[in-house]
């Protein structure tokens, strides 16, 4: 068995004995609760993908509130929503192992973000492809991303984001 799934295998055998994941159900609910209550389009958006990326691993929930999310979007022109959506698609996807259609969605969400200035964006596609890459074996081609990811944060001056990015 390779290390890479050994390791998530004994993560997800793990999961239902950490307390904390009782918190994550009650950020669900109380974000559903807010998804119903009188929002704007843009606000609802972005609901839809918070509650898309709470789900994580609940790969029905994720595609639901991610298209949700993506139609919505689509409809009021809003860019970065959706690029967030496709990077929520995208990270479901590698977790389950379908690395083709985790690629199409990161290029969905690069695109997008390249098109509305939105760097964030830009950076979480570049260090998804880079995972990606990563788990594929195709190392050389991981550290490229990687490092277009770095060179974004550290243009933008997002330490935030540089210390998990380093670590990859």
């Amino acid at each position: 068995m390779k290390p890479d799934r050994f390791f998530w295998i004994l993560i997800f055998s793990y999961l239902p004995f950490f307390p904390c994941f009782s918190q994550s159900s009650d950020i669900i609910d109380s974000l559903i609760k807010v998804s119903k209550t009188d929002l704007s389009d843009q606000e609802r958006v972005d609901i839809y993908n918070q509650i898309a990326y709470q789900f994580d691993t609940d790969s029905a929930q994720v595609s639901k509130y991610s298209f949700a999310a993506i139609n919505l979007g689509t409809k009021i022109e809003y860019q970065e929503g959706i690029s967030i959506a496709y990077d929520n698609l995208a990270w479901m996807s590698l977790l389950t192992g379908y690395f083709d259609t985790a690629e199409k969605y990161w290029n969905e969400a690069l695109s997008l973000a390249k098109t509305s200035s939105y760097w964030k964006g830009e950076a979480k596609a570049y260090n998804g492809l880079g995972l990606l890459r990563q788990s594929q074996g195709k190392h050389s081609e991981s550290v490229d991303y990687f490092l277009k990811s770095l060179k974004i944060m550290e243009r933008e001056e997002y330490t935030v984001g540089l210390a998990p990015a380093y670590n990859n």
